[in-house]
């Protein structure tokens, strides 16, 4: 899922446990700042070396879904 950030374009990153959405953003650089709740916004440039370390895309309707689930 795509959103813009101040200038930013981003997509939302969440993971199954804390520890894995803390692990990816470590391994791509992203601040603690980034972090909002339960994921993270990731900028486009990042998102590339997301995919590449592993995180698989998922469509704005799986990720409402992911979210629900959780509740």
């Amino acid at each position: 899922m795509r959103a813009v950030v101040g200038r930013h374009v981003v997509c939302h990153m969440m993971a199954d446990t804390e520890a894995e959405l803390e692990g990816m953003a470590r391994r791509i650089g992203l601040s603690a700042g980034w972090r909002h709740g339960d994921h993270y916004d990731v900028p486009l440039p990042q998102r590339a070396a997301a995919v590449a370390a592993g995180a698989v895309e998922v469509s704005s309707r799986d990720l409402v879904r992911l979210r629900r689930s959780r509740r």
